[in-house]
């Protein structure tokens, strides 16, 4: 359980390297003289900035709770890319 949650601390990677391109983004930006390439440039740094708070968010609620918000389906999914059996797919079967 504990190793569940220490996982969630790597989720800080991409978020902080979203943040960090926003930088350099808003530092280009303030060389530019066209305002069409402007506009662009300050929503990519807006949708760069949200999808960094959606991940440190996701992070957070992993840190606190040890849950993911994956559906089981992609659980085993993912068990399957690692040839590995799929614990949660005896529990699947019987709801339906």
């Amino acid at each position: 359980m504990v190793m569940s949650r220490i996982l969630g601390l790597f989720i800080f990677v991409p978020a902080t390297m979203f943040l960090t391109v926003s930088f350099f983004v808003l530092v280009v930006l303030r060389k530019v003289e066209e305002k069409g390439l402007k506009n662009l440039g300050y929503l990519v740094v807006t949708l760069l900035w949200i999808g960094s708070a959606v991940l440190f968010t996701l992070g957070l609620y992993k840190i606190t709770t040890g849950k993911t918000l994956l559906h089981p389906m992609w659980k085993c999914r993912m068990h399957e890319m690692m040839s590995m059996p799929c614990p949660q797919a005896d529990k699947m079967m019987m709801k339906h």
